[in-house]
């Protein structure tokens, strides 16, 4: 979902069929842990830069109305980027893309065990660690949980126990690259649970 962003840079309104919604994002990038850039909407990945630095960049994202549960993300990367001139190189950040087997209703079924796959891209030199854990209370608490799989696909078993009838399975996922780049990814309430 691309963001649609208002005159101040901060709120957009999209539709999901008939039902309006409402999104909240932040982004912000740090270098050298001073603020550099503070928007509403995406930064783009390259950016003005006068030598090699150390950068943060954070975002959030929350949304009301979509579905039951609406929505909420936050994720972290820390990486080093540097060039000469005017502009720094383009910076190819850790990605996390995860699935997992829904039924029609896009939900998983409650008290049984789910298995979900990580995919993580954009790495340099390949991927030093993988982890993941899993919330049954809306993020309120994690519980780490075995990572299995290498070269950029991995998986994970989400336990019994995490998915309870009525509520959602939350999942995060950190990595960090051979560089030191680093992304950590967190949905609380990914996938309802029926």
């Amino acid at each position: 979902m691309d963001d649609s962003v208002d005159p101040d840079g901060r709120v957009g309104q999209n539709g999901d069929f008939t039902f309006p919604q409402r999104v909240q994002t932040t982004t912000r990038l740090y270098r050298d842990g001073t603020l550099v850039a503070d928007r509403g909407s995406a930064i783009d990945k390259t950016f003005a830069d006068a030598g090699k630095a150390s950068y943060e960049l954070s975002r959030t994202y929350t949304s009301a109305g979509i579905f039951p549960m609406g929505g909420e993300s936050t994720s972290k990367w820390t990486f080093t980027a540097g060039g000469t001139g005017d502009a720094a190189t383009p910076v190819k950040l850790l990605n996390v893309a995860l699935d997992a087997p829904l039924n029609d209703l896009n939900q998983v079924r409650a008290g049984l065990p789910l298995l979900v796959k990580a995919d993580v891209t954009g790495a340099v030199d390949g991927l030093r660690e993988v982890r993941a854990w899993v919330t049954a209370d809306n993020g309120v608490t994690w519980k780490q949980v075995l990572v299995l799989g290498d070269d950029g696909e991995y998986r994970f078993l989400a336990p019994r126990t995490a998915l309870k009838s009525g509520g959602f399975l939350g999942v995060r996922v950190a990595a960090e690259d051979r560089s030191g780049n680093t992304v950590d990814t967190a949905l609380p309430r990914a996938i309802p649970v029926g």
